[in-house]
């Protein structure tokens, strides 16, 4: 199934201005060997979206090229790190383990196929150690194949395998290659397995397979399942269309159309509504785009992000720099096509993630996003490659947040104006919200950025089994739903797009949905088109608790369908959502254990 042919354009609205935070200077774990340097304080102003001159080419390095130690051993994939506890990284897995798995291959446009067509085939913990009995058909004729390793679990075991093989012949808009796991020595190809990115015919291994196995980290529900996905899918197809396919305008600058992972994004929408010629072409085109041309592969500031106009050059790394940085997307890319330039940038970027954290320790805490992208940046690169660096260095960051949120609850023991609710990663910048054009309150907490941490932290006790880590992002899902949700027909709350000071309320943007500042005396705004981010810590909330206000609240919130007015606002709502709604209509404690 793929996305709507619908071409309506979407009336444009105000767009959310976003902020940037601060907190208390934490001691840095381990992680880092150096000491903390001394730097500049991130500017308050790192949060506004500036216009950019579309013309202005991004900035980028002329020589493109991979560290030696980037590269990815073809023949057995990334090595386990004996040290990590392979027991804290059983996913979730609702099909049955050794099951075996159909290949959709795609007739995407006429022309000349390819002589091999890749496909990557994801595998629960423990599923398969070895492809040497993994045979394809197409009927009851075998394909040879030969296969390549792209990235395994904590035991060994198969977590990414890309297997290659000669196009079918392409009779009808769609051939099924049935993929037994278990059956005789299989045929294989003479040669290596490389990536494969034809604009003419491609494969795909079933979307299902990649949300029950865990292979990208997380599970998610299909546009087709449940209650909330179709709903949700049917307006996001003309948003798509509208605003990505492809980015045009100010949705084309480099600041606005990768923020918050515009490849990510695209793969969540893909998965969960089945590929199309639309989905693969932007991928592919955003994939390019972002990796070569807005990641700097050279130098001192190597693996950083830097096109117009954000292109500061600091250490710390500044907080607009870190807020563009995506392994995330890149990593999701490789574990899905084998491209493995896709992983050597994304291994970039989280050195730079690595090399970060000294200096930046006394900055985490200014926004809870900063903390939160550096995390879902770090971990991706871990699941795919073992190296337990990365899973380090998000623990210290991990840690640090929990640390603050302590510090703040014992500073500002009645958040949100509730007595004796806790639970906020507090903006607490000389005791105030960072950004004053928004906010001079003390003791207030980003909700929307909240969603972020909340979602960093659940990823991070995933692949720790660190249970502190999941009570932390419970705590802040609590104060989320009891401090600051406002309903529809709020009197005190001003419900709008732009959360700046003195913002006017929009009759037409009444809905159910959260304070953007929570709370303040000087600010009352809510944006529910940014509804979509926070249905994932509802879910987390469902699952920890079996509360089934969680649920009701989500369904609330999600009832505003009038989002996805710029391609930020597209990556803001898809990078979750289908995993929030395989939370939100899974029985609690399916996914986490419940309290």
């Amino acid at each position: 199934m793929g996305a709507s042919n619908s071409t309506a354009i979407l009336p444009q609205m105000p767009r959310a201005f976003e902020l940037t935070s601060i907190l208390s200077t934490l001691v840095l774990a381990a992680c880092s060997g150096t000491s903390p340097l001394t730097a500049a304080e991130p500017s308050a102003d790192a949060a506004s979206v500036a216009a950019t001159d579309a013309s202005t080419p991004p900035v980028h390095d002329a020589s493109i090229t991979s560290a030696p130690d980037a590269a990815v051993d073809a023949s057995s994939g990334p090595s386990p790190d004996a040290s990590i506890d392979a027991g804290a990284l059983t996913p979730f897995d609702s099909g049955t383990p050794g099951a075996n798995q159909t290949i959709t291959v795609f007739s995407l446009r006429s022309g000349t196929a390819p002589a091999l067509v890749t496909a990557a085939l994801p595998f629960a913990l423990g599923e398969l150690s070895n492809a040497t009995s993994l045979q394809l058909f197409t009927g009851s004729k075998e394909l040879a194949r030969n296969t390549r390793v792209l990235a395994r679990w904590a035991d060994g075991s198969l977590r990414s395998l890309l297997v290659g093989f000669a196009p079918p012949a392409m009779t009808t808009p769609t051939v099924t290659v049935n993929v037994v796991l278990h059956g005789a020595t299989a045929q294989t190809l003479p040669g290596d397995t490389p990536a494969v990115r034809a604009t003419t015919v491609r494969a795909f291994a079933d979307p299902a397979r990649w949300s029950s196995s865990g292979a990208l980290g997380f599970p998610f529900q299909l546009a087709s399942a449940g209650t909330l996905a179709p709903a949700f899918f049917r307006r996001a197809a003309p948003v798509f269309q509208s605003v990505a396919n492809p980015p045009s305008g100010s949705d084309a600058d480099p600041h606005v159309r990768n923020y918050y992972d515009h490849t990510h994004a695209l793969y969540m929408q893909m998965l969960a509504v089945g590929p199309s010629v639309s989905f693969v072409d932007r991928i592919d085109a955003e994939v390019v785009t972002y990796r070569e041309n807005e990641i700097i592969h050279t130098g001192t500031r190597r693996g950083q992000y830097s096109a117009p106009p954000d292109t500061e050059a600091t250490n710390p790394i500044d907080f607009n720099i870190v807020r563009r940085m995506y392994p995330q997307g890149l990593v999701e890319d490789y574990l899905m096509t084998g491209d493995t330039r896709s992983l050597d940038v994304a291994k970039e970027m989280a050195e730079a993630f690595i090399a970060d954290v000294a200096g930046q320790t006394p900055y985490y805490p200014y926004t809870e996003r900063i903390p939160a992208w550096t995390i879902l940046g770090l971990l991706p690169v871990f699941e795919a490659t073992g190296d337990a660096r990365y899973l380090n260095a998000a623990r210290t960051v991990g840690t640090l947040a929990v640390s603050h949120q302590t510090a703040m609850a014992a500073k500002y023991p009645n958040q949100a104006g509730v007595t004796g609710l806790t639970g906020s990663f507090v903006q607490d910048r000389r005791n105030a919200w960072f950004d004053n054009g928004e906010s001079t309150a003390s003791g207030a907490g980003s909700s929307f950025m909240t969603t972020l941490l909340v979602e960093a932290l659940v990823r991070l006790h995933r692949d720790t089994g660190d249970l502190s880590y999941l009570d932390s992002a419970t705590k802040a899902v609590r104060w989320l739903k009891v401090g600051c949700f406002v309903p529809s027909n709020d009197s005190s709350t001003v419900y709008t797009t732009d959360p700046t000071l003195g913002a006017s309320d929009d009759p037409s943007m009444h809905a159910a949905s959260f304070r953007y500042v929570c709370r303040a005396d000087d600010n009352h705004a809510a944006l529910p088109g940014l509804n979509p981010m926070f249905a994932l810590a509802l879910g987390l909330g469902w699952q920890r608790t079996g509360d089934e206000s969680y649920r009701t609240m989500a369904r609330d919130v999600l009832a505003f369908t009038d989002w996805g007015y710029t391609i930020k606002e597209y990556n803001q709502s898809l990078r979750s959502s289908s995993q929030a709604f395989f939370l939100l209509e899974n029985p609690a404690g399916t996914f986490v254990p419940r309290q």
